[in-house]
């Protein structure tokens, strides 16, 4: 059922463009032809769009004319219809008809979630899919709904007044960092911080510190105060709470083996425990998780708790596409995208750690290239900063972190030193 404020809406829009065919464009912002209900007004629309866009002034006969042309004279309800379109229609203005059009947004967008309902009951009730399957269709279905887009236009003006704010953040960022601080100042100073909506991808071999350089560095997040989750799709919860504890204790996750409870440690971690608390860390544990399900729940939590400021993904090659493609490397490839608009429409940060193939371990240094990210080529053109970990001595503990893609900004490394008693990565000073 379509309801009648709808389909009024629909003629007030069409009969406004054929009245001042020059608001067509500020119509066409926010409409197309699919969002019209009436399948008469769809093909008007069309027609009247083609018009618009040939440059042909509009109006009655040049409208019927088009229709003919293409056999849509009838579907759009014949001449008749059309010439009624105008009757009682006062001379329309810019912001009305764009109001009247965003009335037949809101009916489409309404249309459009009843479908995916539909869907979604008749898919469960053929049971073809899991209810697990089931729930990834229905997060897929309704997260741009839920998370739109951002975007706008901007003029001259606007242009001025964002650039001068923005240098305005700069100018008064502490020690020139400007997004969220990774806890390492070397690679601070050469991303001035994480930053909103961008994907900053980190490379590692397996069992080569990705983890532990990505809670390193939510823990040092939510440390200064920013809202961080991690998504771990590899350790259990347990694993990682225990770490982080212990970590902060000053103490290795392996003395907790057989020490027992008069262990003189136990003040030690308690007061550890403490301090993890008052940080607004959180961990969501995932197996085989998409990126619609990984979005889901940090929306959630963003309003549960009011903010959100940093998420971490460990690690992509874990992540699940939403639907089998042909290759590997397709489904990687949609997923690295799909994490780059999420972090869009959270408008925070996403690290992500992933795997680098076994090429770099080849070469006669070592040193990985961003051409050894496992499995996916296209996942180096998503990110927006790509840092690679290499190791020196594969048997040692010296490592640099090398910046080796920086969309906006310089590349650079930073050398570090991997602390296996305490899982985490220390800066080595030039």
């Amino acid at each position: 059922m379509i309801a009648p404020s709808t389909l009024e809406a629909e003629r007030v829009v069409l009969g406004g463009v054929l009245v001042e065919p020059g608001l067509w464009a500020g119509v066409a912002d926010r409409v197309s032809t699919g969002d019209f209900a009436d399948q008469r007004h769809r093909a008007t629309w069309a027609a009247l769009s083609r018009l618009a866009l040939a440059g042909t002034p509009i109006d009655l006969v040049t409208l019927k004319d088009a229709l003919h042309a293409t056999g849509d004279l009838s579907t759009a309800g014949g001449p008749a219809y059309l010439a009624g379109l105008l009757d009682g229609l006062p001379r329309p203005s810019e912001s009305g008809l764009q109001a009247w059009a965003a009335i037949v947004r809101a009916g489409s967008m309404r249309r459009q979630i009843v479908a995916r309902i539909d869907r979604l009951k008749a898919m469960a009730d053929s049971g073809e899919k899991s209810a697990a399957e089931l729930l990834d269709e229905a997060q897929a279905a309704f997260l741009e709904a839920a998370a739109p887009a951002r975007g706008g236009s901007y003029g001259p003006d606007d242009l001025e007044k964002l650039a001068r704010r923005e240098l305005d953040r700069l100018a008064l960022a502490d020690r020139g960092l400007v997004g969220v601080t990774t806890g390492l100042v070397g690679l601070d100073a050469i991303l001035g911080g994480l930053q909103a909506g961008q994907l900053v991808l980190v490379g590692a071999r397996p069992s080569r510190g990705k983890s532990s350089l990505g809670l390193q560095v939510a823990e040092a997040a939510a440390d200064s105060g920013v809202v961080s989750v991690v998504a771990s799709l590899e350790m259990a919860a347990a694993e990682v709470a225990v770490r982080r504890v212990c970590t902060e204790a000053g103490l290795s996750a392996t003395w907790v083996r057989g020490e027992g409870a008069e262990s003189r440690h136990w003040p030690r971690l308690t007061s550890a425990l403490s301090r993890t608390l008052r940080r607004p860390l959180y961990l969501e544990e995932l197996t085989a998780a998409t990126v619609p399900q990984i979005h889901a729940r940090c929306q959630r939590l963003k309003a549960r708790v009011g903010s959100l400021g940093l998420v971490v993904v460990d690690y992509l090659q874990l992540v699940r596409a939403t639907a089998r493609g042909a290759t590997r490397d397709a489904e990687l490839g949609e997923v690295s995208r799909a994490l780059k608009a999420m972090a869009r429409r959270l408008d925070v940060p996403v690290l992500v750690m992933a795997q680098l193939n076994r090429r770099s371990e080849e070469r006669a240094e070592g040193r990985p290239h961003l051409a050894d990210f496992r499995e996916c080529g296209s996942i180096e053109a998503d990110a927006d900063v790509a840092i690679l970990v290499w190791w020196k001595d594969q048997a040692g503990e010296d490592a640099e972190l090398l910046v080796a893609k920086h969309r906006n900004g310089p590349t650079g490394t930073v050398a570090v030193r991997f602390n296996r008693e305490l899982a985490r990565f220390e800066e080595l000073m030039p």
